[in-house]
């Protein structure tokens, strides 16, 4: 399945993720680099163990942003938040 994928990878880890560790994280990116994919990693510092991505939201959206947004050329033909926002709309 992943030879055929055209999609960028960006893997991120949390420093003090036991459940996950880092080095599994750099592995991954490492086997798809290996399959000619494009995978970035990225490691996020943080005391907060695997929840960190939950607590540590403006962290991780600043790590996450410039690789998200350099892939994106265009408005997304489909976007979870504009049928929630119009969902919501509706509701009142």
């Amino acid at each position: 399945m992943l030879q055929r994928t055209k999609a960028s990878f960006v893997v991120a880890g949390i420093t003090s993720d036991s459940f996950y560790p880092c080095k599994e994280h750099q592995e991954l990116v490492r086997l798809l680099n290996q399959l000619g994919k494009r995978a970035v990693y990225l490691e996020l510092e943080s005391p907060h163990g695997h929840d960190a991505f939950l607590i540590e939201t403006e962290k991780l959206r600043k790590l996450l942003r410039p690789y998200l947004m350099a892939e994106v050329k265009a408005e997304p033909v489909y976007s979870a938040e504009k049928d929630f926002l119009a969902a919501r709309r509706n509701v009142r």
